[in-house]
This record gives structure tokens, sequence and C-alpha cells, in this order.
């Protein structure tokens, strides 16, 4: 099994770091096809190379079969991997390349290979910790790039118009490097909070920084609003330690610096956020956090409470002029309006209006929204003189229910709960498999307002794999 997990943990370095800071010098012309190439090439041989690895192994009888921990899990993607292969089959768009996709690559061919590299690294993954390290590296070399293309000079431009508001870095549009960084924030927030040696966490803080200077530069509102509901997703995770408490709080409120420094006009709503928060460190002051001490934990819980409250008031009650809270104040009253959510409300209102008795049960085929939401909109958008590619519906769920259906949308909804559930069923309080597992979650909650592409979505089935191996792993040792 070593040279197995040697060569798992060599390409999980690959994908880390190496896939996603690769540009070529067409720079964001060909970036899609590039990473595509890039991803799809190199995991086919990593898993042809471990394929024949295990036969060799096998025969030479250093391994058996019984040494791979097999899962429901790996039969749930399994599962996955047929009823995207059955919509492909079954799709009224045949004559259509679904194999590699029809806009943005995410056909058959990448899918399955999302699923089945997931398999094999979590089965032959062995821990180690400078993996987890390695995979912020990317966030500091990408948020110095970033950083001199916004303020001084853009290497990899389209144009200088357009790049340097829309495309950044070696990842591109700024929605898919928030998708990123979103990963980036959330795993060096976690890691920060649950590591105690000193030289990791200065290395840590410099990601952090660098990510959170990324967020300031794309501003895409989505990754406020998940990383707001990760902070809150965190707590249960932080209140039993005075120290981890504290770790969070100092996040917390650099976060809300950031906030205020970007969004300066919005000082009432500020200061309520800062006065709740000043509430809440009186409530825990000078108390330590135990297990067993569950007066101080219900402080906490009515700290937060208040916290929530004040916030969800604010915004209710105050009367933004613009932006995200802007959005939100009207929702709260009742008031949706298309436009919301950069057009997000008017692709998610009409992405419900595709699924008829035809397409309801395995979708049209795998990367075919456009195609489907061409026919259906496009009169609409050419008399509301609004033409636009709309290949997803900038939510991942969304996308699946018209690409695979409510059976495709269901398997895979079992498959990555099926991973999901492995804490909650079985509790663990190892930091790793905490930091991954809010990493995980935070990428699941950003797809209720992203689209899933080849630069990023590689990462995700990674870090999935590899809190799938370590929790299998930590269960079989009980």
């Amino acid at each position: 099994m070593k040279l197995l997990n040697r060569i798992t943990n060599i390409y999980l370095y690959l994908i880390f770091i190496i896939f996603i800071l690769l540009i070529d010098k067409t720079g964001y012309q060909n970036i899609l096809n590039l990473k595509w190439n890039i991803y799809v090439y190199t995991t086919v041989i990593y898993i042809l190379f471990i394929l024949l690895t295990i036969v060799f192994q096998i025969i030479r009888s250093s391994i058996s079969i019984k040494d791979f921990k097999f899962n429901k899990i790996h039969l749930f993607a399994l599962i996955y991997i047929f009823i995207l292969i059955l919509s492909c089959l079954l799709s009224p768009y045949k004559n259509y390349n679904l194999l590699i996709g029809s806009t943005r690559v995410e056909g058959l061919i990448v899918n399955i290979i999302y699923v089945i590299s997931f398999m094999v690294i979590s089965l032959t993954y062995k821990y180690d910790k400078k993996i987890i390290y390695a995979i912020l590296l990317p966030s500091i070399i990408m948020a110095l790039m970033i950083m001199i293309q916004r303020f001084i000079y853009n290497p990899f431009s389209i144009s200088k118009d357009v790049s340097s508001e829309i495309f950044y870095g070696t990842i591109g549009n700024i929605d898919t490097i928030g998708l990123l960084y979103t990963i980036y924030i959330i795993l060096g927030i976690s890691l920060y909070i649950f590591t105690n040696k000193v030289i990791n966490r200065i290395y840590i803080i410099i990601s952090i920084i660098s990510s959170l200077i990324v967020m300031a530069i794309i501003n895409v509102l989505n990754m406020y609003v998940t990383l707001l509901i990760i902070m809150i997703l965190l707590f249960p995770f932080v209140i039993l330690s005075s120290k981890y408490l504290k770790r969070y709080l100092m996040i917390t409120i650099s976060i809300i610096s950031i906030c205020i420094f970007k969004y300066y006009n919005y000082w009432y709503f500020i200061i309520s956020v800062i006065i709740l928060i000043s509430l809440f460190l009186i409530l825990i002051r000078n108390t330590n956090y135990n297990i067993l001490n569950k007066k101080n934990v219900i402080k906490c819980f009515i700290g937060l409470l208040f916290i929530l409250l004040g916030i969800i008031l604010s915004i209710y009650f105050i009367n933004f002029k613009s932006g995200l809270l802007f959005e939100v104040h009207n929702i709260l009253h009742g008031n949706i309006v298309d436009s919301y959510g950069t057009y997000r409300i008017f692709l998610w209102k009409r992405t419900f209006g595709m699924i008829n008795s035809n397409n309801i049960l395995l979708g049209t085929g795998v990367d075919t929204y456009y195609i489907a939401f061409s026919n259906k909109y496009f009169d609409e958008l050419v008399m509301n003189g609004y033409v636009n590619i709309n290949d997803t519906a900038s939510n991942f769920y969304l996308t699946r229910l018209i690409n695979i259906g409510v059976i495709g949308l269901s398997s895979f909804l079992l498959f990555v709960g099926s991973v999901v559930c492995l804490e909650r069923k079985n509790k663990c309080s190892d930091a790793t498999l905490i930091c991954l597992f809010i990493t995980i979650i935070s990428y699941l909650i950003q797809g209720l307002f992203n689209l899933e592409v080849v630069i990023v979505t590689p990462i995700f089935y990674c870090i999935l794999a590899m809190y799938t191996n370590l929790k299998i792993s930590k269960l079989t040792k009980k």
C-alpha cells in the first residue's frame, strides 16, 4: 500500500499546486480547454498507473482486495456514474457532443473522471499534513499575481479594459476565483483556529490575509454570504475551548474590519454589528470553556443569538441604497426582483420553468443547460433586448436538475451527503477532519450561488476524497 499512497500523494500535490497555477501564453482566451486537458490527461494517467500498480502488487501477493476500505459511499458514487451515463444515452440532444460538453466542457467524460478519481483517492490516500498546508500555497502565489494585475501590470489579458475587472490570476473569471478562494479562506480559518504550532500559524495567517485581499479586490458578494454561514457553522466546534474561541473571535473581528473598509457607507449597519459583538465579548469575558461548563456554553449561544437577531433586524429596518444588503432588505420585505443577485433570480425563476414531463427524471443530458435554456427563452431574451450565454443556472443544484433530472440530482446528493453524514453519525474531534469537513460544506454552500467548472471542481473532489479516507480510517480503527 505504501507505493499506492505515494503515487496518490504526488497526484494531490500536482492538482493542488501545479494544476491551479499553470497557464499558457494564450492567457484567458483558452484557459478552460487548457485546464480541462491538464486535469483529464493527468488524472487518467494517475488512475491507470494506480490500477496497474494494484494488479502488479496483487499478482506478487503484496496486497489483497481486503486491504482497501470500501464503504457504501463508493456504491453511491457508482450509482451516480450510472445515472450520468443513462442521462446522456436518453438525452434529446444526442447530436451535440455530450462526452466533452456542449458549452463548459463539463461533459460526461470529466464528470465520470471526477467521481472515479474520488474513489481512487479515498481508497489509496495516506494522511500527510503537508498536503493540507500545500492546498493553501497557491492562495498566496496567486494573490500576489492578482495584486500585480490589479494595481501595476496585467500579463494575462484578453484586453486591458475587460480583464482588469473580470479576469485575474491563473483562474480567470472572478466568480470562479471567488469559488476557489472561498475554499482557501475557509480552510485557512479552520486551520488557524485548530493549529497550535507557531510556524504553521504564521503560514496560515499569510494565506488568510492574501485571500481576504483577493476577496476585497474581486468583490464577489456570495463569498461574504458563504463566509458568514461558515463562521456560524464553526461556532459549535470552538465554544468548548477558550483558546479556539479567542482565535475564532479574532478572525470574526478581522472579517468585519474588511467589511467596514469595503462597505464604509453602511456605517449604521456596521455600528450595530460591532455593538452586538462587544456584547458577546462581555458575555464570555474571563470564562474558561470546557465540555462540562454548560452555563458558559449557554452564554455563548445567547451571545450568538443576539448577534444574528441584531444583523437580521438591522438589514430589515435600515433602508440601504444599493448592493447586497439592499437586495436582502427588499427580499425580507417580499420584493423579489429578477435583477437581484446579478440576475441570479432571473435565472432561477426560469430554470424551474424549463422542467417538464420529458426531462424531469433524467434531465436533458450532462452539460446541456445552455441548449435547453436557449430553446425555451431565446425569443424572450431577444424581445427584451437581453441576449447572454446562460450556460448554467449559477447554482450547482438547479443546473444539475436540468442536466440530469431529479434522479441525477438525488443520486449526487446521496453520494455527497453520505460523505457529509459520516461526520454527523460518527462524531470525531480530530482537528484535520473538522477543517476538511467545514471546507466541504463551504463549497456546497457556494453551490447555491455559483457554477461548477473544471478549473476548480477537481479541488473539491480531492478534498472530499481525503476527508472520506481519513474518516473511514478513524472509524475502522475504532
